[in-house]
């Protein structure tokens, strides 16, 4: 088993929308989200995929992009939000913020993931 926590926001700007980096997940069979804001930021979280081909180790830079269903949350002050388990059969995820209003900061967000 292989279990990731990978950090994909740190002290990110929540006053404009942002794409956080892609994350390989050609192992994964399952992921979530976990995402702390200090701000009055209003958005919203969500997961994209992209089953551009390649690996870390190619250096790939995926550059299509679909949402994710049913993996969004909306974001409406300073707290801790969280996308539950999704089942996955992607080659990449990357988490995005979509701004509305507000400022402040995501804190942190992570992608968790286990795989084989």
């Amino acid at each position: 088993m292989r279990v990731t926590n990978d950090l994909v926001f740190s002290a990110q700007s929540a006053g404009a929308s942002a794409n956080s980096s892609a994350v390989y997940t050609g192992y994964m069979v399952t992921a979530s989200v976990q995402a702390t804001t200090t701000s009055t930021a209003v958005g919203t979280l969500k997961l994209q995929y992209s089953n551009d081909p390649g690996s870390p180790i190619e250096r790939t830079v995926p550059t299509n992009w679909s949402d994710v269903p049913s993996a969004s949350v909306a974001v409406s002050s300073a707290g801790t939000y969280a996308i539950g388990k999704i089942d996955i059969s992607y080659n990449w995820l990357r988490l995005v913020f979509t701004y509305t209003s507000g400022a402040g900061n995501i804190t942190t967000a992570y992608i968790h993931g286990f795989g084989f």
